[in-house]
């Protein structure tokens, strides 16, 4: 079962790549479907980030941020976080809240500090865009 509710939610997914809404891939059912609650607001904001529904997307990341489940199965879901504050901080300069996006923007910079030298130039640029959006 647990299985088959990922490979459901992949296929929503694959829907939406391909042009179908929200309502139409059945994305929502598929999540719902999903047994970790912090799965289900990871890929609820992929699936909103990809069918174009950006105040969803934003809501569904939250989410997935403030969750507090965890699961020593699952330890995998953390390590998402830094990638959520940057895409948080992309989707939160689309709807114009350059307080939240500096703030996302700065959180992933915090986070990925040490990074690898091929991250580095993400660091950065989150650095530089936190700092212009607070200026």
């Amino acid at each position: 079962p647990f299985g088959r509710s990922y490979a459901a939610v992949a296929e929503s997914m694959v829907k939406l790549l391909n042009g179908a809404t929200v309502e139409t891939s059945d994305l929502e059912t598929t999540t719902a479907s999903m047994r970790c609650r912090r799965c289900q607001f990871l890929y609820l904001g992929q699936g909103y980030e990809l069918a174009g529904e950006t105040s969803k997307a934003i809501a569904a990341y939250e989410a997935y941020l403030s969750e507090g489940f965890f699961d020593a199965s699952l330890y995998e879901l953390h390590l998402p976080a830094p990638a959520i504050h940057e895409r948080l901080g992309v989707l939160y300069e689309v709807v114009g809240n350059q307080e939240k996006a500096a703030e996302h923007y700065r959180e992933f910079a915090r986070r990925w500090a040490d990074a690898d030298p091929q991250i580095q130039p993400r660091v950065e640029a989150a650095e530089s865009k936190a700092s212009a959006l607070q200026g």
